[in-house]
C-alpha cells in the first residue's frame, strides 16, 4: 500500500491529540503550526515508547499561546497502549487487506508461506505482531532486524549476481508495475491499459476515434490504481492530441503507444494516421 506508511500512524495521535486540547480547552490547534510540529514530534515518541511500555505522559507547557489576550495554554494527558491500538487498529486491518490481496495474486495459501519477515520500524508495534500472528497461525520470524530487512535483501541479491552462484540462472529478477494504469473514457469509464505486476519496458496500442462531429482534438485522461471507479484512482495527468481535421464523428483517429520504461514512467505517442504527425507527451 503506497500511501500508507509509519507517518499515517503518527497523525492517527497527533489527531487525537488535538480532539483531546479541543475539549479541555475549546480551541482548535489545526492553524497553529508551531504546536503541531511539536505534537507530531510528541507523537512519534509516544508511538515508539508504546511498543515497549504500558503508559507514556504527554507534556507540553505552553503548546498555544491565543494571540489576542496572550494567554498561554499548557497540555499534558496520558497515552496508554489501550488507547494507541483502538485509535490504529483501522490502519492494520488496511495492511492486513493488502496482505490477503497479495496473498491471491501469488496464488498462494496460508498454509503455503513458511515465514513471515517484517521490514520497517512500524511493524514493532504489539498490535502489528498479534494481527500477523493471528492471521497466519504463527508468529512472524525475529531472525531479520526490521530496519534492516530491505538493505539486507538487496546486499545479498546483489551478491549473488555479482559471485555468479551456482543457480543464478534460474533466477530472474523483473521490475514490474506495482499499480494498475489505466484511462478515463468520454463517459467516465476506467479501462486498465497495463494490469498490476505487468514488467516494464512494455508497450500497448490503442487506436481512438472522435466522438462527435468536427472534432479537432482528443483528451485522454490517465489514472492508476485497481478501483473500477475512476475517481477512486490516483489522477496522473490529461493528455491531448490536436489538430484533427474536422468531419462526421468516428472518421477521425488518433493512433496512441502507451509504453513503460525501466524508470516506470510512462510515455503517450499519438499519430495521426492522415498526417503522420506524431506528439508525445510522458507522466
Amino acid at each position: 500500500d503506497t500511501f500508507l506508511g509509519g507517518i499515517d500512524f503518527d497523525n492517527r495521535i497527533v489527531e487525537y491529540l488535538i480532539n483531546l486540547f479541543s475539549k479541555q480547552h475549546g480551541l482548535d490547534l489545526y492553524d497553529d503550526l508551531a504546536a503541531l510540529q511539536r505534537l507530531r514530534v510528541i507523537s512519534e515518541e509516544a508511538k515508539i515508547n508504546l511498543s515497549s511500555t504500558e503508559k507514556f505522559e504527554v507534556n507540553l507547557p505552553f503548546l498555544h499561546t491565543d494571540l489576542e489576550t496572550g494567554k498561554h495554554y499548557d497540555f499534558s494527558t496520558t497515552l496508554t497502549t489501550d488507547i494507541i491500538n483502538e485509535i490504529e487498529i483501522s490502519l492494520v486491518d488496511r495492511t492486513l487487506l493488502t496482505v490477503k490481496k497479495a496473498l491471491r495474486l501469488a496464488g498462494k495459501r496460508l498454509d503455503d508461506i513458511d515465514e513471515i519477515m517484517l521490514c520497517g520500524g512500524q511493524t514493532r508495534m504489539p498490535l502489528i505482531w498479534r494481527k500477523i500472528e493471528k492471521f497466519f497461525g504463527k508468529p512472524p520470524t525475529k531472525k531479520i532486524h526490521p530496519d534492516e530487512a530491505v538493505g539486507l535483501g538487496c546486499a545479498i541479491q546483489a551478491n549473488i549476481f555479482e559471485s555468479g552462484a551456482e543457480g543464478i540462472n534460474e533466477v530472474r529478477l523483473y521490475d514490474v508495475t506495482p499499480i494498475s494504469i489505466g484511462m478515463v473514457d468520454s463517459v467516465g469509464n476506467y479501462t486498465v491499459i497495463f494490469p498490476q505486476n505487468t514488467r516494464v519496458n512494455t508497450k500497448k496500442i490503442i487506436d481512438f476515434r472522435t466522438e462527435r462531429d468536427n472534432q479537432t482534438s482528443i483528451i485522454i485522461e490517465v489514472r492508476q490504481g485497481e478501483s473500477e471507479s475512476a475517481e477512486e484512482n490516483e489522477f496522473l495527468g490529461f493528455v491531448e492530441f490536436e489538430g484533427l481535421t474536422p468531419g462526421p464523428k468516428g472518421q477521425e483517429m488518433i493512433q496512441c503507444e502507451f509504453f513503460i520504461d525501466k524508470q516506470c514512467l510512462l510515455t503517450i505517442s499519438g499519430r495521426d494516421p492522415n498526417t503522420d504527425r506524431v506528439e508525445t507527451a510522458q507522466l
